[in-house]
C-alpha cells in the first residue's frame, strides 16, 4: 500500500476481526478452529533451558497475533533450513505479510522458555492466496529474534527443527501439540494414527480447538531433541475441523517443497487474503 498508516490500520483491523471470530468459535459448542497471525523466538540446537512441563515441545509453539499481549490464536512448528529462521503453520493463521506476528516456541505457562520471535515474511501457495484452496492450507514464515531475546542467534540453533516431510500415510502414528485460543497455558498433545478423509490427512484425539490450527504433525518425534519430521499441520478441510475430536491436514505434497525452498530463497513476501469463515 501506498501509505504506511493505511496499511496498519487495515492490519490491525484484520488481526482484531480474526481475533474475535476466534474466541467466538473457542465458546461455540462445536468450538470449531478459526486462525489468525503471530511471530517468534528461539534456543538451541541443543537447547537453552527446557520447560518445566513435561507436553512443550521446543520445536512447536504459539503464534500471537502481534505481540505476546493479545491472546495467542494459532500454532507454528521450526522447520529444518539452512539459515535457520522459518516455520511453518496454516495459512488461514496469517494476513498479509504476516510481518509483526510473534512465535513463542516451547510456550508454558505464560513464560517463553527459549525466547521469542518476531514474523518477518510469509510464503504461500498460489491456490490460497487466489483461491483459499483447502488443499493449500499452509505458509511458511521467516522469523527474527525479538531485541528482548539472550541471544541474536538463529531460532533453529536455540530450539532445533524439524525435517519437511510429505503427507502421513494412513495408519502412520503422529505426535500433534497445539495451543488453544488464550495465554498463560500449555499445549494439548496426542499421539494418534492417521486415515485419510478423501485426500486429507486426519486423525482422531479430543481437546484441538481454536488455537490448533496450525500444529505440526510430527513423525519420529523424539523427546530428547524435541524435533522429527513434519508431515502435515492442523488446517485444510474446514480449517481443520468443526469437532474438537477430528482434525485434517491438507495434503503435503511436492509443491510444499518447492515452496520451502522459495521462503529460504527470501525473495519479496506474499500477501494473503483475510480468511474466509469455515463451512462448519
Amino acid at each position: 500500500m501506498g501509505s504506511r498508516n493505511l496499511a496498519v490500520t487495515v492490519w490491525s483491523a484484520a488481526v482484531a476481526a480474526l481475533a474475535t471470530i476466534a474466541v467466538t468459535a473457542c465458546s461455540s459448542h462445536t468450538r470449531s478452529r478459526v486462525a489468525a497471525p503471530a511471530t517468534a523466538s528461539g534456543g538451541p540446537a541443543g537447547h537453552v533451558a527446557a520447560s518445566t512441563d513435561p507436553r512443550a515441545v521446543a520445536t512447536v509453539g504459539a503464534l500471537f497475533p502481534a505481540s505476546v499481549a493479545p491472546p495467542h490464536t494459532c500454532t507454528a512448528g521450526v522447520v529444518d533450513s539452512p539459515f535457520g529462521n522459518v516455520i511453518v503453520t496454516a495459512a488461514h493463521c496469517v494476513v498479509g505479510s504476516g510481518a509483526g506476528m510473534v512465535f513463542v516456541p516451547g510456550y508454558d505457562d505464560g513464560g517463553a522458555p527459549y525466547g521469542s520471535w518476531t514474523v518477518t515474511k510469509a510464503y504461500a501457495a498460489a491456490g490460497w492466496i487466489t483461491g483459499q484452496d483447502p488443499e493449500m492450507d499452509y505458509v511458511f514464515l521467516l522469523v527474527s529474534p525479538l531485541s528482548t531475546n539472550a541471544t541474536a542467534a538463529p531460532l533453529q540453533s536455540v530450539t532445533g527443527g524439524n525435517m519437511l516431510g510429505l503427507a502421513p500415510s494412513p495408519g502412520q502414528r503422529v505426535t500433534v501439540a497445539g495451543y488453544e485460543v488464550g495465554r498463560d497455558d500449555q499445549p494439548v498433545i496426542c499421539a494418534p494414527l492417521v486415515y485419510l478423509t478423501g485426500q486429507y490427512p486426519s486423525f482422531d484425539c479430543a481437546g484441538y480447538v481454536a488455537g490448533t490450527s496450525g500444529a505440526p504433525w510430527i513423525v519420529g518425534y523424539e523427546s530428547s531433541t524435541g524435533s522429527g519430521t513434519i508431515t502435515a499441520v492442523i488446517g485444510g478441510l474446514n480449517q481443520g475441523g468443526c469437532s474438537p475430536g477430528t482434525s485434517y491436514s491438507a495434503p503435503f505434497t511436492a509443491a510444499i517443497r518447492q515452496l520451502l525452498a522459495r521462503a529460504v530463497a527470501g525473495g519479496p513476501a506474499d500477501v494473503l487474503p483475510v480468511p474466509r469463515p469455515a463451512t462448519c
